[in-house]
């Protein structure tokens, strides 16, 4: 406990003197100052303890307790003494520290203006409401700002949006504020408040928290049972119960949740854990209740603003009453906060108690200041504007009556009923009054206009000057768009002229609206004081903004004047300004922000190819409109032509079926089902009118369905003719029925225009939206963004399937024949009122239940009347309410609301209830046992309403169409809940049981009173209009000199907060300042480092003053507000901090800093942030710089994700000056190297592909280069579909091979092109015909197949030719089929023809002695004519063994199968890669030539045989017989039959290899089912100990099945070899044959299985890497590596990454290969098996250089000898290969001087 706040001893003080209020600086009070001064006083120390001694020895003598008794009465006086006290609340008497209640005044987007006691005002900037809403703010800002992908989070802090001030306060908000600071601009005071809980109990602790204090607080998070709440004191945690919350949510929060950061005023309703828990409350009663009491409040910092006290008087003075609390605290009570403006102070007495309410706390002077003011007695009151009647700023009071007359306070008047004004002295006259009470009198009548309103006083300021009343112009409101007025220059600056039109309103000229021609130097055309013509262009009394424009053209136009997109008309001239010029035209802006646009077809009759030659920003056009949309579009077409004919869409017709949609017909029920009437048309056709389509009303539908029966006649409409399961659909809506009637209906999609307004009813409801369908089968779209005004989560909670609903159509596609549409009420119009709903609702239910009053079944029900008194029986009393039972066994039901609050009802007891609701469908009743509403029923002569009387009733029941009110007296009446068929009512909008509300009185409809509720807009914003004003450098010095702050002294700087790019820190305690990120260090800090870490809050730093700045007040976001105030700029480099520095005594311009950086110079940024495709970076504290992405690294992964590189603002990275950015004003800047924004040859660069085409890639480079790469280009090794692996936005290395064409550059892919290092086993790069050498075999990809030949590209440049019988050996059909374009072939170069640039190819295999092309299944055979086999025969040797002209082919075709057999083949012959079907179709073509050569034989007549050749034949058969039978004798024989198989698998059972060669047998005769029952057999034979060769049999199976079969055969043989192999071998074999047979996606799917099932495995890792490379996948390669490093150990880490740094080598980018070995090496310099294999990678790379350098490295290792030798015999055998004597000398040389200094450390 502070003893200042007890004082003792004599009345004058002199520590208080000083501190007197008159005294008071009006600027920056510090808490210290007063301090100092109370113990200045040496006299006060030896005097309160000679005090102390005394008292202490006077206690034993009697007569000294007088004398001790008279010394207390005299420290008493001094609380009854109000010299030190403040009398009155101004500017001179408030201090830093001055606690306050105020009022909200008015709301802005970033700050919020609060009346303050006394007629003064302050300024809260969005950054002072509190510390969890700082910080959301900021959160949202980087979500905007950085485009950031922000992770999900289970917090509610995430979950729920950030509220806007004008959501989270509204006018006449009561708040606790705290005086932040005091700011004098040019004369003016500025109090800067803050309602920060930590800021405004920074002097309490738990030690001071009692029960019923009342604390600030805000909420922190959301809980199960509660909310927490920070009331902003280290250490205390606060809980508020969902119960106290509930009420406060409905009672004054308007029904809405609190929120994260929602400012709270809480009383303390216990303390736990010595103050460090508590238990707060906000309920009003308890607020009312709570007063502060001697032993709780102890200290004057308890006693905050809001808190309800008593208090004694202690003097009565002329304007204020002085007071004191608990006999301890001075307090004060202003005259305006008197308990009733009528009183004065000479009502009261001298120790009167009074209750009284803490209007401010002043910790300086100790003092409280007080009001009697009814209203304050509960802190959560709102003083809302309604107080002043409805009275606005401007409005004219013409019968003011004076109500009194004091000299110092003014005048005061009543301007209506409770409505009360304040003229003050200065206010009565032009000219100076001095005497007021001479001039008014009590009871007088005046005229007065409304210039302000004080909500905290509950004043309206008026004034009786005569140029305020003459003045057209007092507030923003006033002023019109379009509006001419004359203007007063202010000031003329380079960007416009500030001008003032009145008083109260200040304005502004920009610089393109100073005249019709543009203006480079205002300064020589305008002078301030200068009075000119002026128009207003736009005006936004919100945003206090308002521009002119002084162009003539403009002033003086008397065409109409454009500030809405509705007052567009077609035809209409009008006046624009220019604003942009496109490609495509220009855009035109007339007032507040409207825009137009004119197509470049409209800008002239000749077409205009570059509109910027022509027309210029700021010029003035007349043009046309020519044609318009709905406003909500913001969209119109303009021209500048003086005639345009515009062709009309064509309509599509179509023929109507025989029932027309839209026909209106009398329909005939058959039968009723819960889905709806089953009913026949006039055709007699049947057709169904859903349930919801009975009526535009839900609760009429069911009553419909339930009073239809057959036989009955209505009126239907055919709303569908083509529905669902073929029926014809009905409705009987009267909305969709009127749209017949008007003829408004649309026959097809083509009709459908933006901008319609239809009516439909809802089809589905999905989470995304709803579809609306509407007549003629069209379905549009609504949003879930566009089906209410409000936020709507959940569709489905309020809306109905079948719910008639009006939409507006917003897009058309008609590629797609798809529309969206809106079902915003705001957007949607209707002819209708809501009471007109209501009354359409109450007299359908009447005609219905008319009609069921005959019908036998539901006549009870239909007959009870809303109101009507019951006798109902008690059945069960539940907690919900009563369950009864009417006479007719009807059930009914009490609900809680509607039961006596004190009863002893039991069941079985009769009770008397009105009617409050009948459900015939669900035959239940709902009653209300409220005696008022019992009570009236009964009464015999009911009071009739009045039609537009105004009445205050309360809500009784809510339904889904009406709701149902009573008056006081107890009368029933009908209010509507919908205005308008779609709307949605949720949150404080819904009406709710017990609510109140003023109504009026609309008569009735079927005998039942309506009434309108009446609605009360928001208050308008007419408060003052806020004037910004900015500093100039020279008034910012001589303001900072005031402080002792000069240009170049050193400076104590606290810091404040770290921002981006910043660390933004406090001179001299009032005095804010910046140290920019480029001012921090002198050296440049390493690459990638943030130099913004380790900065703590509250930290001192030494800086130095550099210069001065302009601070937004809320520099933090993008704002519109145009506040500034001083600002320093500091450094805190070390160079800049010696004292012999010296700062320059002028300021650099941006733009002259900017200049001084020179193409090629090295310089240091920080980073800002990266943003489409740019990195944003600081390079000074003026100057800012763009690294486009191609030029942030040389690295692909960094071009890949920058995000992920660049994240951290403030980081530290080494840049190169390319140029100026002319349109940005910022530094281009490269990380890639580059000097010039160029693209050489022979260099290599960044590149983005943009398109995959056929042939080539398109590229886009940096500096606005574009390029391509020929398909020969991609790689060194050629392959199939080399594009396959690049897709659009993918980034690339490329290498420059011609850049004479910047939009046309030649590059290439290669990577011997690229890491500049010769690859011996790459395929030719051919450049011209002199690389092409006849007899040479080549690859190349095809590119043309015509009729005559194959075209083959071997280069981009070098093309050949190929004929056709060049091709194949083989008859092929479709050559273009066979090789498509970019078919990868080899060829071999026949002819050169030089002259005609001309290469002749040939691919058959006899050339290039490779395997034919064509693929086997592909392959024909040429037909042999009759004749050229007759020929054939006669050259055939008589001894010859066989006479078959087709042998020589088939055995041709057999060694060509053989020659080419791919993969996995048997001795057989057979390919697994054979398809089966074109087995067939060979086999058949063989039989084909056999038949041919048979019926060929049969035409050649039979010749005669001789003896001795019949007996040679027969010996021969003999033969061949002994030959056979020796064969079968021989165990190698070649099986041929399936016989001689199944001998085969008998004698060796567990052979997989016979079981396969058995399989292949039966593929090659075409039966493949054959074949899987070897398998089957197969593996049912082997035995289970063979592993191996049961896995063989498995691999040939899914082989077959792979080949033969279909995805599933191979999947369900795939999961049965898993059961019975090991799984890791048949994963590993099953992806081999994927792989094999280019199945890649396959083999990806399976990869990525593995590596989840086999995580621990590092070869299943390392084959998936090589996998991904081996496919151009390298990014999806490198983020594999670092997920194994998660799933595998950390000792098989190591052999990850070698091998992947192997496959970087082949696959990828050396240079991130060598990185990677580099790492490794470094923290394990001694495995040798690394360095051999980094050594292999390298020689094989062919560069000699890094290879003698790592050689270098590994030698200096210290390493065995042994290990040592191994490497110098490497080192020596590599330049004997590549290098030259020398060399090989050197190396011998290190060899034995490593052997010899090995030796003298030996010795």
């Amino acid at each position: 406990m502070m003893e200042e706040d007890f004082p003792r001893g004599k009345v004058k003080k002199k520590s208080v003197k000083s501190e007197a209020p008159e005294h008071v600086k009006p600027v920056h009070h510090k808490q210290s100052d007063s301090k100092d001064v109370l113990f200045k006083d040496a006299k006060l120390g030896p005097e309160k303890k000679k005090k102390a001694r005394k008292r202490k020895s006077e206690k034993k003598v009697e007569d000294e307790v007088s004398k001790k008794q008279h010394r207390e009465d005299e420290d008493s006086s001094a609380l009854l003494s109000t010299k030190d006290i403040i009398k009155h609340l101004s500017i001179r008497t408030l201090t830093d520290e001055t606690l306050l209640l105020g009022a909200v005044r008015e709301i802005h987007d970033i700050e919020l203006v609060i009346s303050l006691p006394n007629n003064l005002h302050g300024y809260v900037q969005i950054t002072d409401i509190n510390d969890k809403y700082t910080e959301r703010i900021r959160e949202e800002q980087q979500k905007e700002t950085k485009e950031v992908e922000s992770e999900d989070d289970d917090n509610n802090d995430e979950q729920q949006e950030l509220p806007t001030l004008h959501e989270a306060f509204s006018i006449g908000d009561i708040v606790i504020c705290r005086v932040k600071e005091l700011v004098m601009v040019k004369g003016h005071s500025r109090i800067l408040l803050t309602l920060n809980p930590a800021d405004i109990t920074t002097h309490l602790s738990a030690d001071n928290l009692k029960e019923s204090m009342v604390l600030p607080g805000s909420v922190s998070s959301i809980e199960d049972h509660g909310f927490m709440v920070d009331v902003g004191i280290s250490g205390i945690k606060a809980f508020l119960q969902t119960k106290d919350a509930n009420q406060f949510i409905h009672n004054q929060n308007q029904g809405k949740n609190l929120f994260i950061g929602q400012l709270l005023q809480c009383i303390i309703k216990e303390t736990k854990s010595n103050g460090r828990s508590l238990l707060i409350t906000i309920n009003r009663k308890s607020i009312q209740k709570s007063q502060a009491q001697s032993e709780t409040h102890t200290t004057l910092q308890s006693f905050m603003p809001g808190t309800r006290l008593e208090a004694t008087i202690t003097y009565v003075g002329e304007s204020y009453l002085g007071a004191v609390v608990h006999s301890t605290f001075k307090a004060s009570i202003m005259e305006l906060h008197l308990k009733d403006l009528a009183q004065s102070t000479s009502d009261y007495r001298i120790s009167d108690t009074v209750s009284a309410c803490v209007l401010f706390n002043c910790p300086v002077t100790k003092t409280l200041g007080l009001t009697l003011k009814s209203e304050f007695s509960d802190p959560t009151a709102k003083l809302k504007k309604s107080l002043f009647g409805g009275l606005a700023i401007g409005d004219f009071a013409d019968k003011a009556k004076v109500r009194s007359v004091k000299q110092k306070r003014g005048v005061l008047v009543d301007l209506k009923k409770d409505v009360q004004g304040l003229l003050m002295a200065t206010q009565v006259d032009d000219k100076e009054v001095t005497n007021l009470e001479e001039t008014f009198k009590e009871g007088q009548v005046i005229k007065c206009r409304i210039t302000d309103f004080n909500f905290i006083d509950n004043l309206a300021l008026v004034s009786m000057k005569a140029a305020t009343l003459a003045e057209r112009y007092l507030h923003l409101k006033d002023v019109e768009p379009g509006d001419r007025v004359k203007g007063t220059i202010t000031a003329v600056q380079e960007n416009g002229l500030q001008v003032k039109i009145s008083a109260h309103i200040k304005g502004f000229v920009p610089r393109s609206h100073l005249a019709d021609v543009p203006i480079q130097n205002p300064h020589k055309i305008f002078s301030e004081t200068d009075k000119i013509a002026l128009r207003v262009i736009h005006v936004s009394p919100q945003q206090n903004r308002l521009i002119l424009t002084h162009k003539k053209t403009l002033v003086k136009s008397k065409l109409n004047i454009i500030s809405d997109y509705s007052q567009f008309e077609e035809g209409m001239y009008v006046h624009g300004t220019i604003v942009s010029i496109k490609k495509f035209g220009c855009v035109v802006m007339f007032c507040n922000g409207v825009k137009g646009l004119i197509p470049r077809s409209e800008l002239a009759n000749e077409r205009i190819e570059f509109p910027e030659k022509i027309f210029y920003v700021g010029q003035v056009v007349k043009c046309r409109v020519i044609k318009t949309h709905e406003p909500s579009m913001k969209r119109v077409i303009l021209s500048l032509r003086s005639d345009k004919d515009r062709p009309r869409r064509e309509k599509k017709v179509k023929t109507e079926p025989k029932v027309a949609v839209g026909k209106i017909m009398k329909v005939t029920v058959i039968s009723a089902t819960p889905d709806g009437l089953n009913v026949k048309m006039e055709t007699e056709e049947e057709a169904v009118i859903p349930t919801m389509h009975l009526s535009d009303y839900t609760m009429n539908c069911d009553l419909i369905l339930t009073a239809a029966s057959p036989g009955d006649e209505m009126e239907a409409m055919m709303f569908n003719n083509k529905g669902p399961k073929g029926q014809q659909i009905l409705t009987c809506k009267p909305s969709l029925i009127g749209v017949s009637n008007s003829g408004e209906i649309l026959k097809d999609f083509s009709e459908l225009n933006p901008g319609m307004e239809m009516v439909g009813c809802l089809r589905n409801i999905m989470p995304y939206g709803l579809f609306v369908e509407f007549l003629n089968n069209l379905v549009g779209l609504a949003p879930l963004k566009d089906i209410s005004d409000s936020y709507t989560l959940d569709p489905s909670k309020l809306f109905a399937i079948g719910q008639t609903l009006h939409a507006h159509v917003k897009e058309v596609n008609e590629e797609k024949e798809r529309f969206l549409v809106s079902l915003r009420p705001s957007e949607v119009s209707m002819d209708i009122t809501a009471l007109d709903l209501l009354r359409g609702f109450l007299k359908e239910q009447r005609k219905i239940l008319k009609k069921l009053k005959s019908a036998e079944k539901h006549k009870v029900l239909s007959g009870m009347t809303v109101g009507s008194i019951v006798t109902a029986t008690l059945k069960e009393i539940q907690k919900g309410g009563f369950l009864c039972q009417l006479d007719g066994n009807i059930s009914a039901v009490v609900t809680r609301g509607h039961c006596p609050a004190q009863h002893d009802h039991q069941p079985g007891d009769n009770v008397e209830a009105v009617i409050l609701h009948v459900d015939i469908p669900s035959e239940v009743v709902e009653l209300s046992m409220k005696q008022k509403l019992v009570a009236f029923a009964q009464t015999l002569e009911k009071k009739k309403l009045g039609k537009m009387d105004e009445l205050k009733v309360k809500v009784e029941l809510v339904k889904e169409c009406f709701a149902l009110a009573s008056t006081d007296e107890g009368t029933l009446i009908y209010l509507p809940v919908k205005k308008h068929y779609n709307d949605v009512r949720i949150g404080a909008d819904l009406l709710k049981f017990g609510q109140t509300c003023k109504v009026k009185v609309h008569g009735t409809v079927a005998g039942k009173p309506i009434a309108e509720i009446l609605q009360k807009g928001g208050s308008d914003n007419n408060d003052e209009n806020r004037k910004f004003i900015r500093f100039g450098l020279k008034e910012m010095e001589e303001k900072a000199e005031e402080h002792g702050v000069t240009r170049g002294s050193i400076v104590e700087a606290v810091i404040h907060s770290v921002k981006e790019g910043q660390v933004n820190v406090v001179v001299k305690g009032c005095i804010q300042g910046r140290i920019h990120v480029t001012e921090i260090v002198d050296e440049a800090p390493l690459h990638g480092k943030t130099v913004l870490n380790g900065f703590k809050l509250k930290a001192k730093l030494k800086a130095r003053v550099i210069g001065y700045r302009e601070m937004k007040q809320n520099k933090s976001l993008i704002l519109t507000n145009q506040f500034t105030q001083l600002g320093l700029e500091l450094s805190i480099k070390p160079s800049k901090i010696k004292e012999d520095y010296e700062v320059p005594e002028r300021h650099v311009s941006a733009k002259k800093q900017l200049h001084s950086f020179e193409p090629g110079q090295t310089v240091t940024v920080f980073v800002q942030q990266f943003c489409s495709n740019i990195l944003w970076v600081h390079v000074t504290p003026y100057v800012g710089g763009k690294i486009h992405r191609l030029n942030i690294s040389k690295k692909l992964s960094v071009l890949t994700e920058p995000v992920r590189h660049f994240k951290k603002s403030g980081q530290a990275i080494q840049a190169k000056v390319l140029g100026l950015d002319d349109e940005e004003k910022v530094l281009q800047l490269t990380m890639t190297g580059e000097e010039k924004k160029e693209v050489k040859e022979k260099s290599v660069v960044n590149g983005c592909v943009k398109k995959v085409l056929a042939d080539r890639l398109c590229i886009q480079l940096p500096f606005g280069c574009f390029g391509s790469v020929f398909i020969t280009d991609i790689r060194d090794h050629f392959k199939d579909r080399p594009l396959e692996g690049y897709k659009e936005d993918q980034y690339v290395r490329c290498a420059v091979l011609d850049a004479k064409d910047r939009q046309h550059v030649v590059l290439s892919l290669r990577p011997s092109r690229i890491s500049k290092h010769n690859d011996p086993g790459a395929d030719q790069e051919v450049m011209t015909l002199d690389d092409v050498k006849e007899g040479s075999v080549v690859k190349g990809y095809v590119s043309e197949c015509n009729e005559q030949a194959l075209f083959v590209c071997l280069s981009r440049t070098v093309t050949g030719t190929v004929k056709l019988n060049q091709v194949s050996s083989y008859y092929v059909e479709d050559f273009a089929s066979v090789f498509p374009v970019g078919t990868l072939v080899s060829v071999k170069v026949l002819r050169v023809n030089k002259d005609k640039e001309k290469v002749s190819l040939s691919m058959l295999p006899k050339d290039t002695e490779l395997p034919d092309a064509v693929p086997e299944h592909l392959r024909g055979h040429f037909k042999v004519s009759k004749k050229e086999s007759r020929k054939r025969q006669r050259k055939t040797s008589a001894n010859r063994e066989s006479d078959d002209s087709g042998m020589e082919e088939n055995e041709s075709e057999d060694e060509m199968v053989a020659a080419a057999a791919p993969r996995l083949t048997l001795s057989s012959g057979f390919s697994w890669d054979v398809d089966l079907s074109k087995l067939g179709q060979m086999s058949k073509l063989g039989a084909g030539d056999d038949e041919s050569s048979s019926e060929e034989e049969d035409d050649v007549p039979p010749q005669k045989r001789a003896k001795k050749e019949k007996k040679n034949e027969k010996k021969n058969e003999e033969a061949e017989i002994q030959r056979t039978e020796q064969a079968l004798m021989q165990e190698d024989r070649t099986p041929e039959t399936a016989e001689d198989f199944n001998r085969l698998v008998l004698s060796s059972p567990n052979s997989s290899m016979i079981w396969i060669r058995y399989m292949a047998f039966h593929l090659q005769n075409s039966e493949a089912e054959k074949a899987r029952a070897v398998a089957e057999r197969a593996l049912e034979t082997i035995n289970f100990r063979e592993e191996q060769e049961k896995l063989n049999v498995w691999v040939a199976y899914l082989n077959l099945e792979n080949l033969y079969g279909n995805e599933e055969t191979l999947i369900k043989i795939f999961e049965r070899a898993l059961q019975q192999c090991e799984p890791i071998k048949v994963f590993q074999q099953l992806i081999s044959i994927y792989i094999r047979t280019d199945k890649n996606e396959a083999a990806d799917q399976l990869f990525g299985t593995m590596v989840k099932r086999f995580r621990s495995e590092k070869d299943v890792w390392i084959n998936y890497g090589s996998f991904l490379m081996r496919n151009g996948k390298q990014d999806a390669a490198h983020k594999l590596m670092q997920r194994s490093f998660k799933s595998l150990e950390s000792k098989q880490h190591v052999d990850v990454i070698v091998k992947f740094a192997q496959m970087e080598f082949k696959c990828g980018e050396p240079e991130r290969a060598k990185t990677m070995f580099d790492n490794v090496l470094s923290s394990y310099p001694k495995r040798t098996d690394i360095w051999s294999v980094y050594l292999d990678m390298v020689i094989k790379q062919g560069d000699p250089v890094n290879t003698r350098n790592l050689f270098e490295r590994v030698i200096s290792l210290e390493l065995q000898p042994k290990k040592i030798k191994f490497f110098f015999k490497r080192y020596l055998d590599y330049e004997k290969k590549f290098g030259d004597e020398g060399r090989v000398k050197a190396v011998k040389a290190k060899a034995v001087g490593y052997v010899e200094k090995k030796s003298s450390v030996l010795t």
